[in-house]
């Protein structure tokens, strides 16, 4: 979300400062966009203890199958994180709107600062919501994809 790296950054890097060690790990994966420029644009990512992704070597999901907690605010990489059963926060900045449905279903929680964030993390595990996350994906995939390759073709 390279539109709103900067203040996703700082927040991972504040993260990085407060939580246990010996229970969370920050990993921050940058936007592809991001790659070339983290190291001006966001200089107090190599001050902090968290690991950073600047690459596309491994995908995304690697990191999704192996976290049990998410952190955005409209990536499309969130509603893959909860295909992986993530629980999911929502950053409150410019454009978290998007992620309304996810919220009002209480799939996802809503935070605003790095205090809020840690209040939560102690607490138990957000209840499930009404809404059932295999709803956001259509079955048989690639016959799908196929179909509407044969569509465009025509």
């Amino acid at each position: 979300q390279g539109t709103i790296g900067r203040e996703l950054s700082q927040m991972a890097a504040e993260l990085a400062t407060r939580l246990d060690r010996t229970k969370y790990e920050v990993i921050y994966k940058l936007h592809p966009g991001e790659f070339d420029r983290w190291k001006s644009d966001y200089p107090w990512l190599s001050e902090q203890s968290l690991t950073l992704i600047d690459h596309s070597e491994v995908d995304i999901h690697h990191y999704l199958a192996h976290a049990n907690i998410q952190i955005g605010v409209y990536s499309t990489a969130i509603y893959e994180g909860l295909g992986y059963g993530l629980r999911t926060f929502i950053w409150k900045l410019p454009e978290y709107e998007r992620m309304q449905e996810l919220l009002d279903s209480k799939i996802a929680e809503l935070v605003c600062n790095c205090d809020e964030l840690i209040e939560r993390l102690n607490t138990p595990e957000y209840p499930s919501g009404k809404m059932n996350i295999s709803s956001l994906w259509k079955p048989n995939s690639l016959s799908n994809i196929l179909n509407e390759i044969n569509k465009a073709m025509r």
